[in-house]
């Protein structure tokens, strides 16, 4: 089971280029005892995925919306990873199956608020992403709400969501990794 989920994470990665974390995080921590192991592989295996994404999307990356998508994700991502430390296991599988339904519930009601294209709810929307990736590991949803709400065009959008997103991801799961591996208990996920 859990490797059915890692493929249909893997094939929403592959189609959308990012996605990876909202399938393949809810779907393992309901198979696992520690939902905190959870977030660490999706870190884990997101990071290797993103290699490919950002190297197909490194061109259409413009400066405008890369820098406070990166500013907002590496202030967010600190604060997500602290408390991933402190949230206890079954409030952290609430808080994922909750974040994921209700991330699903707004897009398939085609909920729509009107945005500006400005920088600044892009670098809010990061700066919540962020936390929300180091607690959960699904810090994409948010912005890419922000970008749809944004009305940006599919290019545009795919630029914001993959290229800036992924290379700040890419950076910071590369710390986590290295801090997790002395922080999080070394136990088999699922047992």
């Amino acid at each position: 089971a859990a490797g059915l989920a890692a493929v249909a994470a893997g094939f929403v990665k592959g189609f959308a280029g990012f996605g990876f974390a909202v399938v393949f995080t809810p779907l393992f921590s309901l198979m696992s005892r520690d939902p905190r192991q959870v977030v660490f592989v999706a870190l884990v295996l997101g990071a290797i995925m993103s290699l490919g994404v950002i190297a197909e999307a490194r061109h259409a990356i413009a400066g405008d919306r890369a820098v406070p998508v990166i500013l907002g994700t590496m202030a967010g991502t600190p604060l997500g990873i602290a408390l991933l430390g402190v949230i206890d296991r079954p409030a952290l599988k609430i808080a994922i199956a909750g974040f994921a339904i209700g991330i699903t519930a707004l897009r398939l009601a085609r909920f729509r608020i009107r945005i500006g294209p400005g920088a600044r709810p892009l670098a809010a929307a990061a700066f919540l992403g962020g936390i929300l990736n180091g607690c959960t590991s699904m810090g994409g949803p948010v912005l890419a709400l922000i970008v749809a709400w944004q009305r940006r065009g599919i290019s545009d959008s795919r630029a914001i969501l993959v290229g800036p997103s992924e290379t700040t991801g890419l950076c910071l799961r590369s710390q986590v990794m290295v801090d997790k591996t002395t922080t999080i208990p070394r136990t088999k996920v699922g047992t």
